[in-house]
């Protein structure tokens, strides 16, 4: 198993920290937050996913990176079934991109 160096960038409170081994990045409020999923493989990537919008505010954006084959179709279907919303999804390089949004409770 190979290992993933884990890095958390956030001004958030701190639970957000409760998603281990997750990389987060914050350009400002209004800019969606980035969730690198690179190097997890299945089912982590639709788990830590579900997680940080758990923890996330209401109308909160995540931009979510996994180069996991199967994040295609698990994370899509995570957020749904959480009651969420995918913004959009597509791929960037070898790494598939989700944009997701907490809906207000």
């Amino acid at each position: 198993m190979k290992a993933v160096s884990v890095r958390l960038i956030t001004n958030d409170p701190p639970n957000v920290g409760a998603v281990p081994g997750a990389r987060f990045a914050m350009d400002g409020p209004e800019q969606p937050r980035l969730l690198d999923l690179r190097g997890l493989r299945c089912p982590l990537p639709a788990l830590k996913t579900k997680r940080a919008l758990r923890f996330a505010g209401p109308s909160r954006r995540l931009l979510v990176l996994s180069d996991d084959p199967l994040a295609l179709v698990d994370i899509p279907n995570a957020v749904r079934e959480a009651g969420d919303a995918v913004l959009s999804a597509g791929r960037e390089g070898d790494a598939a991109t989700f944009l997701v949004m907490k809906r207000s409770p």
